[in-house]
């Protein structure tokens, strides 16, 4: 139970972590509520309080808030509890402990396998060609991407400045300023330039496409390094 709470606060806040350290930390809570178990003058406070947080710590760690990591785990748990409570109601049998924890594990490996064939058909390769050399990348197919020159209109692919080191000391003709919008941000600008081409999983090309650069990761694992534009969704 604890490792499904774990895992499904990572996929909402969209936060990673290890495997290890989801399974310490889902342990940590195991040995924990069996310490309860075993120790029922135990203070509550450490069941309620200090537990969750531990666990918070050991699988996220500052990637998420240790605040708002416990009050997530807190409520899921209620709403867990709440749930085998309704279904050991229902039917009346007082084993569900044993066959819950086995949906919920099913259904945790479904969503994920779900999941994962989504993100690996959003994937793909791509090649970026400029003043007669390339570079290959990993991008995703974006649909939230819908950056365009305010000139021309053209689209925009958005590219993670450190995967391109190698092109650092390359001067560009021209330097354009891409103008977007994001949560948390009013208004902000992006410089780009225009590369030779575009090439996604050597089979579309895309002539002189307008590349932006980003300061800052767009990928939080670092699967991959360059956001393709909305419009190459259905390819």
């Amino acid at each position: 139970m604890d490792l499904w709470l774990l895992w499904l606060e990572g996929k909402l806040l969209r936060k990673k972590s290890s495997m290890r350290r989801l399974l310490a930390g889902s342990a940590a809570g195991a040995f924990g509520a069996a310490a309860g178990i075993l120790l029922p003058g135990m203070p509550k406070i450490i069941l309620g309080a200090l537990l969750p947080a531990l666990m918070q710590q050991i699988t996220y760690g500052r990637r998420i808030s240790l605040f708002s990591g416990c009050l997530f785990l807190l409520f899921a748990a209620c709403l867990a509890g709440g749930f085998v409570e309704l279904a050991g109601r229902i039917s009346g049998f007082h084993s569900f402990f044993l066959w819950f924890p086995a949906v919920l594990f099913l259904g945790g490996l479904v969503v994920l396998f779900e999941e994962l064939k989504r993100e690996e058909r959003r994937l793909c390769q791509v090649r970026l060609v400029w003043q007669n050399q390339s570079i290959c990348l990993t991008g995703l197919l974006d649909s939230g991407n819908s950056l365009y020159t305010p000139e021309d209109h053209r689209p925009v692919y958005i590219v993670e400045k450190r995967s391109l080191q190698c092109w650092k000391n390359r001067k560009a003709e021209k330097i354009l300023w891409i103008p977007y919008r994001s949560i948390g941000r009013d208004a902000g600008a992006l410089p780009a330039v225009v590369m030779d081409e575009l090439w996604i999983n050597e089979e579309i090309c895309r002539k002189l496409p307008v590349i932006a650069f980003s300061g800052y990761p767009v990928s939080s694992s670092g699967q991959y390094q360059i956001l393709i534009h909305s419009q190459e969704v259905s390819i």
